[in-house]
């Protein structure tokens, strides 16, 4: 890549972004492989967060894995034999971290598709079960985007390692909803429940917090936990969206005894 060969772009994030038509897994691999940090495809769904991620590693100092010593000139590697690893705090497809506790929805989505059924093989959960199960606000929609965005990311984080994959490497989705890849085996060292980690960050800011404001309306006594839980985003995401409307609420009271409440003559439009 051009950038890359330019001293004054060293640690610089670049995002390839495509045109229609031009989306394909294996595009992915290639311009990954050849040092660009994101690959982000039309129509865009996840551009502000790759670009948010991006300033965030060069911030932390990070160094995008196709641009170092490792890997070299060596083929890619495939997935034949891989194994998948549930952990507590992360999902490891071939030694790869592909998925923290941090990663939203489908954090939740992948703890619920590690359970297996009575002869050992993966379960199949329907989108509008999952959705269900988890209480999510657009129902089975939510879970069908976290899906997709999490499967283009899949095969840009592998790429970067030099491991080729496709859409389907880790979820697939059949006739009885989505699970986990069969050719995979599967390690589960996790030791906590399907619903641990945090959710979904897919829906905007704008509408959790509209959500907030509203439920406040109607006078329900809301806490941080009540965002956290409803749109399964973290701590520090729930914190910068009551941050955000902090001329509107207010939070009365201490600790757990404490709830927000609408601030007197704060403008509700």
């Amino acid at each position: 890549m051009e950038i890359r060969k330019d001293p004054r772009n060293a640690g610089a994030p670049v995002l390839v972004v495509t045109a229609h038509g031009h989306d394909r897994p294996d595009l992915a691999v290639e311009v990954m492989k050849a040092g660009a940090t994101d690959f982000v495809k039309k129509p865009f769904d996840n551009l502000d967060q790759a670009i948010r991620e991006a300033l965030e590693d060069r911030q932390n100092g990070g160094q995008h894995p196709a641009t170092g010593e490792a890997g070299g000139d060596a083929g890619p590697r495939t997935l034949d034999g891989a194994t998948l690893v549930f952990r507590r705090d992360r999902i490891e497809l071939a030694g790869v971290t592909v998925c923290t506790a941090d990663n939203g929805l489908i954090w939740r989505i992948l703890m619920l598709l590690r359970e297996r059924r009575d002869d050992g093989r993966p379960r199949a959960i329907p989108g509008k079960a999952i959705a269900e199960h988890l209480g999510l606000l657009r129902g089975q929609s939510a879970v069908c985007d976290a899906v997709s965005a999490f499967r283009r990311r899949l095969v840009q984080v592998l790429a970067a390692e030099g491991i080729e994959a496709t859409d389907d490497s880790l979820i697939v989705t059949g006739r009885a909803g989505y699970q986990v890849n069969t050719d995979l085996a599967v390690e589960d060292l996790s030791g906590s429940d399907a619903d641990s980690g945090v959710g979904s960050e897919t829906i905007g800011a704008e509408e959790r917090q509209a959500w907030f404001v509203g439920e406040l309306e109607k006078g329900v006594k809301l806490r941080r936990r009540d965002l956290e839980e409803q749109f399964g985003v973290s701590t520090a995401t729930a914190k910068r969206d009551l941050g955000a409307i902090s001329d509107r609420v207010e939070f009365v009271g201490t600790g757990g005894s404490g709830h927000y409440k609408l601030r007197e003559g704060a403008n509700r439009a």
